[in-house]
């Protein structure tokens, strides 16, 4: 799972790059701004799984606020864009771990069960 973010968080570099080279709105760098805080404080809580996933869960939601932005303001070409595609990309692999993390939690709540 923590493969997963960190792939997420290696393309909010690449994100920013492209949305200061487009000149797009500052709403936008904002929101991969915090995506890329709640990614970072989500790898350092490798202990506490279930707040990660939470955290997970809600990154993968908020990915969604840049793609609603870029919709309602560049409509007509928003998917010529690559950033859209990146945005997407993170979505899925905040959601890809999201969906391990929660297989660890069952994992671990079952060994629980056979003590």
């Amino acid at each position: 799972q923590s493969v997963f973010i960190v792939s997420a968080l290696l393309s909010v570099p690449l994100l920013w790059y492209l949305s200061s080279a487009l000149q797009l709105d500052n709403k936008i760098i904002f929101f991969l701004a915090l995506n890329f805080l709640i990614g970072f404080v989500s790898i350092l809580l490798y202990r506490n799984r279930y707040l990660q996933y939470k955290l997970c869960l809600f990154n993968c939601l908020f990915g969604f606020s840049p793609i609603i932005f870029l919709c309602s303001s560049y409509y007509s070409t928003v998917f010529k864009m690559p950033i859209f595609y990146l945005i997407i990309m993170n979505i899925i692999c905040y959601f890809l771990a999201s969906r391990y993390i929660k297989k660890d939690i069952n994992l671990i709540n079952s060994s629980d069960r056979l003590r």
